[in-house]
């Protein structure tokens, strides 16, 4: 005699899950902050590196079921879309990277700028003056009698060049203006390399949640095949009420199988957005999610978050801003000091007025100063402005402690993550070994009337699962992976 079903567990476990997924989704990638240098604040050490169990890592026996077990997944489809394709086209396409190549762009022509500097400064005028008529005094009388009087040119023509030199910005200001502008250049490409890394990072973390989604298809419609199977044994040995309840829960199952295609025309879409591809032939996945990766290999977490800090772009990017801020502290201070100048000029003018008597013709005559200035007004504000200066340092300097901290904490984390996604390859493969041998089982006591219903659906319920949690195994540790590479730097090229 058959005993009662219980509740729909096979289908509430799959819709929760679900949910959850859709969550996840709707949120998108999780943008991971960077840091900037593996040391503590000044007068701080760091704590000891928590120890994790080199132990936690499945063996080869276990790597040999997860291998070994058949998920019924779909083969990879040759010329699919891969993770590295994804990542690819977000860093050519979009916009924020755009942006940064912008500002690298506007950190060159700083650069040239500030070159520029270092030359004289060179300038040219051309004047022309139109003088009213005057009558000059008489200096004196001709043999004849006629007055003498200097001529009067009403047209008056000019040429000049000047040559000015800033002898003291030579050697106080312009080589701190000059390499201020080439450390501050370095920042902006690191941080728009940083920037590309880190969207193809988000990228693939999308593209590994649209991967889930399409299992999770798999998995919904494997789970109503079994569900229409169980229901017709039922037809032959169950009593109308345990075949209402199957009834029942195959409906159900419909509902899954709709909400994960649901979930896949997100996903893919918001892969289409990143990607900024055209919409058109639906994508393919490309990767082989059966096959397993090796594990990562144990490390000591103090030599990762020491790779990290050589690798990460982002490391380097903020050195290179507190380096450019320090050099303009520096440049702020030749304010305070005289200025000495040397100027050079050359006149080419008609009538030029250091020849006399002046004749109406071009004459060219030069002249050499030094020029010796100080401004108490220019010395005030170049003492504010080395203040403002060293504010921006200290503001830098507390940034790169905040950074410190988000790295450490990525490192840590992504680590941690890749262990327990390799771990979860072994200990999933057995379960769904186990799950795969006992739903088999029951399903020939139940035909023979030795199982109940109750026994068959929890062991449909297990086995779903257990496909589940291999699947989402096998999608986590490609995730993980990626995101631990990101962390330690190693994706950069």
């Amino acid at each position: 005699m058959n005993l009662p079903m219980k509740p729909l567990t096979l289908s509430l476990s799959l819709v929760a899950f679900l949910a959850a997924c859709s969550v996840a989704f709707a949120g998108g990638p999780l943008a991971v902050p960077s840091g900037h240098e593996l040391a503590g604040a000044p007068g701080h050490a760091l704590a000891e590196p928590p120890s994790v169990s080199k132990d936690a890592q499945p063996s080869s026996e276990e790597l040999g079921v997860a291998s070994g077990v058949p998920l019924f997944l779909p083969a990879a489809v040759p010329g699919g879309l891969r993770a590295e394709d994804v990542a690819a086209a977000v860093m050519k396409t979009s916009h924020e990277a755009r942006a940064k190549d912008a500002e690298v762009r506007q950190a060159e022509a700083g650069v040239e700028l500030a070159w520029l500097s270092f030359f004289p400064r060179v300038s040219v005028t051309g004047t022309y003056t139109r003088l009213s008529s005057i009558v000059q005094p008489v200096l004196g009388l001709m043999p004849d009698g006629s007055p003498i009087r200097l001529p009067v040119f009403l047209d008056n023509v000019a040429f000049q060049g000047t040559l000015a030199i800033p002898l003291t910005d030579l050697f106080l200001r312009i080589p701190q203006v000059y390499a201020s502008a080439k450390n501050a250049r370095s920042a902006a490409e690191y941080t728009a390399s940083a920037t590309r890394l880190q969207l193809a990072s988000d990228a693939r973390g999308l593209y590994y949640n649209w991967v889930r989604a399409r299992l999770q298809v798999v998995i919904a419609a494997l789970a109503l095949e079994q569900a229409k199977a169980h229901l017709g044994v039922v037809v032959a040995h169950a009593s109308p009420a345990d075949m209402a309840r199957v009834e029942s829960q195959v409906a159900a199952l419909d509902l899954v199988v709709e909400k994960t295609k649901n979930l896949v025309v997100v996903a893919e879409d918001r892969l289409r957005t990143w990607m900024h591809a055209p919409g058109g032939k639906p994508f393919e996945v490309g990767e082989d999610i059966e096959k397993v990766l090796p594990p990562f290999a144990p490390a000591e977490l103090s030599k990762l978050w020491a790779e990290a800090l050589r690798q990460r772009f982002e490391v380097r990017a903020l050195g290179e801003l507190v380096e450019a801020q320090k050099l303009q502290a520096r440049a702020a201070v030749a304010g305070l000091w005289p200025r000495l100048d040397v100027i050079g000029n050359v006149t080419e003018a008609n009538p030029n007025t250091r020849i006399f008597p002046q004749i109406p013709e071009f004459r060219a005559t030069w002249d050499v100063s030094a020029r010796l200035s100080w401004s108490p007004n220019d010395a005030a504000a170049a003492r504010q402005s080395g203040f403002a200066v060293e504010a921006r340092v200290a503001a830098f300097e507390a940034q790169r402690a905040a950074l410190l901290d988000g790295l450490r904490s990525e490192v840590t984390a992504s680590y941690t993550a890749v262990r327990e996604a390799d771990v979860a390859i072994g200990t999933t493969a057995r379960g769904l070994k186990a799950a795969e041998e006992s739903y088999r089982i029951r399903n020939e006591l139940f035909k023979v009337g030795r199982a109940t219903n109750v026994e068959l659906t929890d062991a449909e319920s297990d086995l779903t699962r257990a496909r589940i949690d291999s699947v989402g195994a096998r999608v986590e540790q490609r995730m993980s992976q990626a995101k631990l590479n990101h962390a330690l730097g190693r994706d950069a090229p």
